[in-house]
């Protein structure tokens, strides 16, 4: 079913594409549709086939999504975006821009801008509350929500903000006790 949806979403595309665009770059937005979603799909529905594969796949994601809130926090703490000077140095300018919010820098790592990377922080946060009921440590799952909610806020955007406190109520609602966890939560 979900493949069908997929394929759905792809004729679509292409379809309300085809008078705006020339036929080359239809070609070329079809493959990469190929490569970037229909390969992607592939591999994860083959690799993920046990719950334990699910989970290490998710924990992988966290720990990159750690890595990113660090360089983020860097990013904002020194007013100097890692990843600008990389495009002249390959040969192909990539657009970065310094853009700051009260005279703090918005940090953007590898995503390009703040608003993506504030939104797969709110995602790697989300993935993680799930997660954290595999750790023993309280320290490291309050440590790592703190890290996940200091690179928010290096990225500076506000609607990942909104989303990551979304998806903690929804993991409330959605667990045990819901409704003492939820009020509890609340206040």
């Amino acid at each position: 079913v979900v493949e069908l949806f997929v394929l759905a979403y792809f004729g679509l595309s292409l379809v309300s594409g085809l008078p705006y665009v020339e036929a080359t770059q239809s070609a070329r937005w079809a493959f990469l549709f190929l490569l970037d979603v229909s390969l992607l799909y592939y591999v994860g529905l083959r690799a993920c086939t046990t719950r334990k594969a699910i989970v290490a796949v998710m924990a992988t994601f966290c720990l990159l999504c750690a890595i990113f809130a660090t360089l983020a926090v860097f990013e904002t703490q020194r007013h100097w975006l890692l990843y600008a000077g990389l495009g002249e140095v390959w040969g192909d300018i990539l657009e970065f821009a310094y853009v700051s919010r009260a005279g703090s820098l918005r940090a953007q790592v590898t995503a390009g801008q703040s608003i993506p990377l504030g939104y797969l922080l709110a995602f790697g946060f989300g993935i993680w509350l799930y997660l954290s009921s595999h750790v023993n440590s309280r320290f490291w799952t309050i440590a790592y929500g703190a890290l996940m909610w200091a690179g928010m806020f290096a990225a500076g955007a506000r609607a990942p903000w909104v989303a990551a406190v979304t998806i903690f109520f929804i993991v409330l609602i959605l667990g045990p006790n819901a409704t003492a966890r939820f009020w509890k939560a609340s206040l």
